[in-house]
């Protein structure tokens, strides 16, 4: 991984893992966004995450990755976008309900899940539930 960093996110999408986000030793937030080809063993930059947001929760749905939440200057966020491999573009989609740091995503039967993380100040133990054939999201 060129970018060396903790708090990162990681997902696979098409059989390429990502790598997203994340900090370095110092309070610097990273916008990385890094895809690893194991056909050729080699690390590519692609569209830099919007925002500025290093705690982010990702997970790769229908050919797309979601970044969900994050932390900027000290602040829980509710944001959330999705990447387009083909084009490597980011888009913004309508913002969570909650805002959350530090959670989880994964997805499983055509809908991505946010487990626990922090919301404002306090450690959550909810579980929120996206489901992109829905204009909003996140559904509780």
């Amino acid at each position: 991984m060129p970018t060396a960093r903790k708090g990162l996110a990681v997902t696979e999408l098409n059989g390429k893992p990502y790598a997203l986000g994340g900090d370095l030793l110092s309070p610097t937030a990273l916008t990385t966004n890094e895809e690893y080809d194991p056909g050729t063993n080699a690390w590519s930059a692609k569209a830099s995450l919007p925002g500025n947001n290093p705690q982010v929760a990702v997970a790769a749905l229908d050919g797309k990755i979601y970044a969900l939440d994050g932390f900027v200057a000290g602040l829980t966020i509710s944001s959330a976008s999705v990447y387009n491999q083909a084009t490597n573009t980011w888009s913004a989609i309508a913002s969570l309900l909650q805002e959350r740091s530090w959670a989880t995503a994964s997805a499983a039967g055509g809908k991505i899940y946010l487990l626990g993380g922090r919301n404002s100040g306090s450690t959550a133990a909810t579980l929120l539930t996206f489901d992109p054939s829905f204009p909003t999201l996140p559904r509780s």
